[in-house]
């Protein structure tokens, strides 16, 4: 339980990031449905409070950030102005300034989209924006995946986290406030229902923390 309630904490704070709404229906589930992990409850509930209320959508307000820039699976910078994406003309890691739109690819991946058939995907950003972790796609007819993470730097060296051929997808999506874990969603199949396991891991070594729960069974 109190495993469970922790991975949800992270989690909640990721998506903070992304908006409000997640957020606090991860943090009001803690409060409901973890009662009896005292610490993890108050966390929560000064989560809450600092989020305040969902603000009324009276009128709608909506600036264009940037045309043609869009990745269903990009990533924000607490302060709006990063995002980490996958370059589709290259399957490469690449950051966006958004103030400027200047796109900088960080060469995890040389060459074109025509060189092979290895990607990029579900770009994360560490919370001091130094990392990012992700999913690469070799690119095999067997459809192999690693969990990966490489410094936010142009030409930076990659470390694989997560290497399983029984894995079929990793979504990672969250960090740990520290930077030091990651939560990332671990699926084995790809038919329905989906065998999934929700796992902590630390960046700096290559070993999970050693706790799991299944999802979507």
């Amino acid at each position: 339980m109190f495993l469970a309630a922790r991975a949800l904490l992270y989690l909640g704070q990721g998506q903070e990031r992304q908006g409000a709404d997640k957020a606090r229906a991860t943090y009001k589930r803690i409060v409901r449905d973890f009662g009896n992990q005292t610490e993890m409850v108050a966390v929560a509930q000064q989560r809450l409070l600092a989020l305040g209320r969902p603000r009324s959508s009276g009128t709608l307000a909506k600036r264009l950030l940037c045309a043609g820039c869009g990745d269903a699976e990009a990533d924000f910078s607490s302060d709006g102005r990063w995002m980490a994406i996958t370059d589709w003309n290259s399957g490469d890691l690449a950051v966006r300034d958004i103030s400027t739109g200047q796109v900088k690819r960080l060469m995890v991946r040389t060459g074109t989209g025509r060189d092979s058939d290895s990607y990029v995907e579900t770009p994360i950003l560490s919370p001091d924006l130094r990392q990012i972790v992700y999913l690469w796609d070799t690119g095999e007819r067997s459809a192999h995946v690693q969990l990966r993470v490489a410094p936010n730097e142009t030409a930076a060296k990659a470390r694989v986290l997560m290497d399983n051929k029984e894995n079929v997808w990793y979504t990672p999506t969250a960090w740990s406030p520290d930077g030091k874990s990651i939560v990332v969603i671990v699926a084995k199949t790809t038919t329905i229902p989906i065998n999934s396991r929700v796992w902590q891991y630390r960046t700096a070594q290559s070993q999970s923390v050693g706790w799991r729960f299944k999802g979507g069974a």
